[in-house]
């Protein structure tokens, strides 16, 4: 079976990402693995101490962060489940494209499916150079469907 990476960061854009990744997976007969990264945080140490006294093996600001990236994963498989299409969702941690990218290698995905920015002009330019979209692009062991704004 083959599979796609549909990365999502929640915003309104991600239900046409998701949905461009739908028609995709039902034209392959893939399965979608739905992304979303959160971003590695700095957890005080008082967190930290409490979190081992507790023995508790996340820290609660991942534990809540995770519950968040967690629903909105949710929100957004209805489209796919809906659909009729095989799914299963991901929450990773760290860098987005970082993590994209890994977990496409890991699934030996056919394609990602990601949103880009609609701007214009110089601001697209600028905007490019450091985007996480940009950095799947470059580094994307498969092919790379860019759904814009």
């Amino acid at each position: 079976m083959e599979h796609i990476v549909v990365a999502i960061d929640g915003c309104e854009h991600s239900k046409k990402v998701v949905e461009e990744g739908v028609k995709l997976a039902r034209l392959m007969s893939a399965k979608i693995f739905l992304v979303h990264v959160i971003p590695r945080l700095e957890v005080p140490e008082e967190l930290l101490e409490f979190a081992t006294v507790e023995r508790i093996d996340e820290p609660p600001q991942l534990l809540y962060t995770r519950a968040v990236a967690e629903n909105l994963l949710a929100s957004f498989a209805a489209v796919i489940k809906d659909a009729g299409v095989e799914y299963e969702n991901v929450v990773l941690v760290g860098d987005a494209a970082e993590q994209v990218v890994e977990h496409a290698k890991t699934v030996e995905a056919s394609y990602i499916v990601i949103g880009i920015m609609g701007l214009h002009g110089v601001r697209r330019i600028a905007a490019a150079l450091g985007s996480t979209s940009r950095k799947i692009i470059e580094n994307a062991p498969c092919n790379v469907v860019v759904v814009p704004r």
